[in-house]
């Protein structure tokens, strides 16, 4: 017996799905602005990073925030690619192990029948509400 779609999720683009695009992209642009902001500061001189009133956008980019970087960097003996190859081998090791975790656990509560299952889902989707910095 061949499955049979809901229609809940079409195959291709639909005109009733616009109401969604236009609720979400705006939601989406919104989102994304910190990351627009992070990379202008990346590329403003001194004077416009202390500038009253700050601005958002950069009005003169510049590379000396980077060169000043890869001074310090060598002045201080470590190079700038060990902090980069520290940064990427501890990034690498934190989402590999978060994966095997998390599916190793996903795949327990899902299919696995044991006392405490539904305790622990609850205390699960409890945490999932807060985010770990507040």
């Amino acid at each position: 017996m061949a499955f049979k779609s809901s229609g809940i999720n079409p195959q291709k683009f639909d005109v009733s799905q616009l109401k969604f695009y236009i609720f979400l992209v705006p939601f989406a642009i919104f989102m994304a602005l910190p990351i627009i902001f992070i990379f202008n500061h990346a590329f403003k001189p001194l004077d416009e990073l202390y500038a009253f009133p700050p601005r958002f956008f950069v009005s003169n980019p510049t590379l000396e925030n980077f060169q000043n970087l890869a001074q310090l960097a060598e002045q201080s003996g470590i190079p700038l690619s060990r902090y980069v190859f520290n940064s990427l081998f501890v990034t690498v090791i934190v989402v590999f192990l978060s994966l095997a975790l998390s599916t190793l656990a996903g795949y327990a509560l899902s299919k696995k029948q044991f006392r405490g299952k539904k305790m622990l889902l609850e205390v699960n989707n409890t945490a999932l509400m807060f985010v770990p910095i507040a």
